[in-house]
This record gives structure tokens, C-alpha cells and sequence, in this order.
């Protein structure tokens, strides 16, 4: 074919200096003896190059470093772009597209171009990157490309863009890459950035495990002479003459009943449990003989015997107040003078508690048998009183009538609070079945709706997956009734009443130290919470014994929440609360699950 015969788009074959030449300008390609020229010294030259970088930078540290470095003097390329190349960025980079293209870089198209969108897709053919990756399983793309393009067409929109890399192919000789170029706020500096950032923080954390692992090795010895102090169930540390803890040895079996060893070590008992013990402490190490000026504790006077002693004391951990008992004695040194005091300390908050729980459920009991006798014996005078009230409206005289009713209505009302009374007394399964708790709440909630004011928004979460229990189903109703109107009344201007159910397992620990009488298995709690006026710690404590009341005179009874108290503990569950002055109220009910063995107890509103 002469050059007369070639039509445009065709190869252009050239022998310079013996070697064939031919630019397939369609395809992109430069080739030397019928294979890419880049072949012959630049691929194989970067490929050597660029593996070895690649595999000690990381695949995307490299791309963001390659893509940076492509971003340098795209201004110019984009000026260069709408004044040499063509009059329009789209005529422009056609063209340099066309010219870059005889260099082997690739065959561009621009199959899109939206600048009001700011959005295009550039096609490369053949481009040089995946070329020099052809005999790679794998590839890491075009990042060279996709750093150009971000930066020309940044300057085409006038906005932040991303050249997105997208339908990757790989046949062969022939291989090819889409960029979606769109508006976005990524740039390769931040990413870089960011990604320096994050190896710069696993750099840190390996420092940190290494500095970890050298230390525990240098403690090795040390922790095989502590293995005996940390075998058992107390703290065990050590002071000097100055009160600061110079040792600090948690046991391993409850070491978050005391405070950490980083708040512990190397300050004063003063400052890890508190003055109480600080101040015996330091009595017991004033009471030695002799003191010398500077502080240390001179040599015992012979004969003289320090005893050792013991404190009981209160300390605030993690918001909660625990009781620990400190047992000390003195430390002598090689040469015979003290050396400090060693100090073993008992945490017996949970032993309080059980104390608290067998001292609360013996003052409830001697409450509910009182609260008995008392019903009874009322009981017994109200009848009387009916009995001869309504012989009297039988022979007084019409004028008179009202007075008879009065008094049996004063009655009805007596009597309704001594069944209060003996509720909490000895409430009783009256109906003992099995009772779906989302059925009983939904119903009291209905019943609630009904009575509150608009302003108080009643809220429902039923989330507990299981949730029969066996019990009575209208004494529960009852008690979820009279936590919802005592919500209503402490939420006089307004406020939220909340009821939620989710499930949760009480182990023997948790039992242990409940104020009541627990089984560990999985329970239901129903939660019952109101953003009203909320209640100081004197109220707190005795919010359910019968006839306490906050309430204004012939405002209430006493009786509603010691009713709740008896029906919850007729169901071997527990009922607790938190509370504060002016944020609201929450009532924790725990109910121990029951596997239904027939159709529960439905309620109607």
C-alpha cells in the first residue's frame, strides 16, 4: 500500500537506522519490531523501579505518592490545553489526547463531558501503566493517569474533582481504563495525608507493643515472687513513713473493686482511698517511738511491740460508694529500722450488701406483719361500723339519709385503703398463670393514655425478645398503674413517660447482692421512667414503705408504691429506682422469665 492508499487512522510504518518503526495511532501505541517501544527500555526500567517501591511503600501509599507527583504543573497543561491545543477544553484535550497518544501513552476519548455537572469519563486505550503491568496477576491501575486527569479537569471545572478508576480490562496486548471524573471533596494531599497519619499510628502502637513486650519480660521474675500475694482475694501494698504507696498489688480475681494501680502507685493514700485512711495510717505510723527530722522511722526501742491494726473505711470507685476493711502492720528493714507499713485491704462490699438486704427485707417484713394485723383488726371495726350504719338508714328520718351515706361512703374508702395495706402485706397470686408483660404493659398504657394531661407523652419500647412470666397478670397491671399516675403527678407541667422492656441473665454474684431474694436465670426488666421533679436521697430511701407519702394532706396514701413493692416480691423479682431532683425518676422491674406452657392471661383495656 503507498502512502497514497493510506486512509486516516491507519498505522504509520518507518525504517530509521534499519529499525521498524510503526505508530498505531487508533490504539495509542508507539511499536518497535511490532511490540509497544516503551517495551524495549522504559516499561521494563519502571517495572523493575516501581515493584520493589510499591512493595515497601504499600499499594495505596504508592498510588496517592505517584498520583501527587502527576498533579505537578497541570495548570499549565490545562492552559496549555484551551490555547494551543484547541479553542474548547473538549477540542484541546482531544488533540493532546491524539499527541500524547503517539508517545505510546495510550488512545483517549472523552465519551463524556458535562461541565455544568461537572462531571466526564475519560477512556484510555493501551495505557502505558497497565502495559508495563501486563505480566503482573495483579494490578494497582493507573495512578499516574488518574493524577493528571484530577488536576487538568480540577482546572476545567473550577472545582475539586477525583478521577474515579472504573472498568479495568486486561486481554493480552490489549488493555484499557475508564475515569469517572466528578465534583468531590477528596483530595490526594488530604488522602495522603490521612493515610500518613494512620501508619504513623500503627507505627506508634508497634513501638508501644514492643516497649509492652520488653517490659513484661523485665517483670518476669518480679511477677513469679508476687504470684502468692496475687493468688489472694485482697490488696495488698506497701508505704513509706510519708504515706505514699511505693507497691501496689491488685488480686487478679477482683481488681476492679479497687482502685487502678496507675491511680495508686507513687501517690499518697490520701489521694488513692480517700483521707479516712490516710489519717489512721498516719496515726499508726506517728505512734512509733522516734522520728527522726526528716521523716523516716529511726529503730524500734528494744522490747517495744507495734501491734498491728485494722480500719474500716468508705471510698467512692466509678461512682459507687464500696466498703473495704484495712488490715496494717509495720515493715522492718535488713538493719532493724521500719520501713513503711504493709497494708492488705478487704473489699466487703458485697458482705454490706447482704447485710443491707437481710436488715431491708426483715424491716419490710415486720412492716407487712404489722400493716396485717392492723388491716384485720380494721377490718373488723369497719364492719361494725357498716353493719350499724345501715340499720340507722333503715329507721332515721329522710332528713337524715345524708348522714348515713356519708359515713358508708367514708367506709368504702377506708376499706379500699386497707386492701392497699394488705397487698403489700401479703399480696397472694390470686390468678397465677402465664402473663405476656408486653400485653400487661400495653394495657396499662391504654389505661394511662386515658388520664394523663396532653402535655405528658406517653412512650412505648417493647424490646425484650422473651417475655412471659408466670404470675398475676391484673396485680401486675395494678403496679405498672401506680408507678404511671405517681410519674403523672411528679409531671405537673409536662413532661415524657416512658415504659421499656428488654431482657437481661443475673448471675449468682448479681443475686447475691440484690436487696431481695433472686434466682440467677434470664429475667425481664420493665423500666418505667417520667422526666418530672425526681426525688432527694431521704425520699429515696423510703419511697416504699407503707403510708410515707410526699404528697399534700388527702393527696395520697402512702400505700401505692408499698403495694408495688409486695406485688413485685410475690413474683420473686425485684423492684429499684434512681432518682434525681429535678431530672425525672426511673423504676427498674426485674421479673424472672418463664417458658409459657399454655396461652397467657390476655387483659382488656
Amino acid at each position: 500500500m503507498t502512502s497514497d492508499d493510506k486512509r486516516p487512522g491507519d498505522p504509520i510504518a518507518l525504517t530509521v537506522n534499519g529499525m521498524p518503526w510503526e505508530w498505531d495511532v487508533a490504539a495509542g501505541n508507539l511499536l518497535l519490531f511490532g511490540e509497544p517501544a516503551v517495551a524495549f527500555g522504559a516499561l521494563p526500567s519502571l517495572e523493575r523501579l516501581v515493584g520493589p517501591l510499591r512493595e515497601e511503600a504499600g499499594e495505596e501509599l504508592f498510588r496517592l505518592l505517584v498520583a501527587l507527583s502527576s498533579t505537578k504543573g497541570t495548570k499549565q497543561y490545562y492552559q496549555n490545553l484551551i490555547t494551543k491545543f484547541g479553542s474548547t477544553f473538549e477540542e484541546g484535550f482531544l488533540t493532546w489526547g491524539e499527541a500524547v497518544a503517539a508517545a505510546g501513552w495510550g488512545r483517549f476519548s472523552l465519551p463524556k463531558y458535562d461541565r455544568a455537572r461537572c462531571e466526564a469519563i475519560v477512556r484510555v486505550i493501551n495505557p502505558w501503566e497497565l502495559q508495563m503491568q501486563t505480566d503482573t496477576p495483579e494490578t494497582w491501575g493507573c495512578p499516574f493517569l488518574q493524577g493528571k486527569l484530577i488536576g487538568i479537569f480540577s482546572e476545567a471545572f473550577g472545582v475539586t474533582c477525583w478521577a474515579y478508576e472504573q472498568n479495568i480490562q486486561r486481554d493480552g496486548a490489549h488493555c484499557s481504563i475508564e475515569f469517572h471524573i466528578a465534583r468531590s471533596q477528596r483530595t490526594i494531599a488530604v488522602e495522603l495525608a490521612q493515610l500518613r497519619a494512620a501508619r504513623q499510628r500503627e507505627r506508634d502502637g508497634e513501638l508501644a507493643r514492643e516497649v509492652e513486650r520488653k517490659t513484661a519480660a523485665l517483670r518476669e521474675s518480679e511477677d513469679r515472687q508476687r504470684a502468692v500475694l496475687l493468688s489472694l482475694s485482697d490488696l495488698v501494698f506497701t508505704i513509706d513513713a510519708n504515706l505514699v504507696i511505693e507497691d501496689y498489688l491488685p488480686p487478679r480475681g477482683a481488681a476492679s473493686a479497687f482502685p487502678p494501680a496507675e491511680a495508686a502507685l507513687r501517690h499518697t493514700v490520701g489521694d488513692a482511698f480517700g483521707e479516712a485512711l490516710a489519717t489512721v495510717l498516719g496515726e499508726a505510723i506517728a505512734s512509733i517511738d522516734s522520728i527522726d527530722s526528716i521523716g523516716s522511722i529511726a529503730s524500734i526501742d528494744a522490747g517495744h511491740e507495734i501491734e498491728p491494726g485494722s480500719q474500716e473505711f468508705g471510698f467512692t470507685l466509678d461512682g459507687e460508694v464500696r466498703r473495704y476493711e484495712a488490715r496494717f502492720a509495720p515493715r522492718q528493714a535488713a538493719n532493724g529500722e521500719l520501713d513503711g507499713l504493709t497494708v492488705v485491704v478487704r473489699d466487703f462490699t458485697r458482705q454490706r450488701a447482704i447485710e443491707e438486704r437481710l436488715r431491708q427485707a426483715q424491716k419490710m417484713e415486720s412492716l407487712g406483719q404489722l400493716a396485717s394485723g392492723v388491716g384485720h383488726d380494721f377490718n373488723n371495726l369497719l364492719t361494725a361500723i357498716m353493719s350499724a350504719t345501715d340499720l340507722l338508714a333503715i329507721q332515721v328520718p329522710q332528713p337524715l339519709q345524708p348522714l348515713t351515706e356519708t359515713v358508708l361512703d367514708a367506709c368504702d374508702t377506708a376499706a379500699a385503703l386497707i386492701r392497699k395495706l394488705l397487698d403489700f402485706a401479703r399480696p397472694g397470686l390470686a390468678a397465677a398463670a402465664d402473663v405476656d408483660m408486653h400485653d400487661v404493659v400495653s394495657t396499662s398504657v391504654s389505661l394511662l393514655e386515658a388520664s394523663v394531661s396532653r402535655s405528658i407523652r406517653v412512650v412505648t419500647q417493647l424490646e425484650a425478645p422473651a417475655h412471659h412470666i408466670y404470675g398475676d397478670a391484673k396485680q401486675l397491671q395494678s403496679a405498672l398503674l401506680n408507678l404511671g399516675v405517681n410519674a403523672r403527678d411528679a409531671m405537673p407541667h409536662g413532661g415524657e413517660l416512658r415504659f421499656a422492656t428488654h431482657n437481661l441473665t443475673l448471675s449468682a454474684d448479681d443475686c447475691a447482692t440484690a436487696a431481695v431474694d433472686l434466682s440467677p436465670g434470664p429475667y425481664i426488666e420493665v423500666v418505667v421512667s417520667d422526666t418530672g421533679e425526681g426525688m432527694d436521697e431521704p425520699t429515696r430511701r423510703r419511697v416504699f414503705e407503707p403510708f410515707f407519702t410526699t404528697k399534700a394532706a388527702g393527696k395520697g396514701t402512702g400505700l401505692g408504691l408499698a403495694a408495688v413493692y409486695g406485688a413485685v416480691g410475690e413474683h420473686r423479682g425485684q423492684i429499684s429506682l434512681d432518682s434525681e431532683v429535678g431530672k425525672g425518676t426511673t423504676f427498674r422491674i426485674r421479673l424472672p422469665i418463664h417458658a409459657a406452657s399454655g396461652p397467657p392471661i390476655t387483659l382488656s383495656p
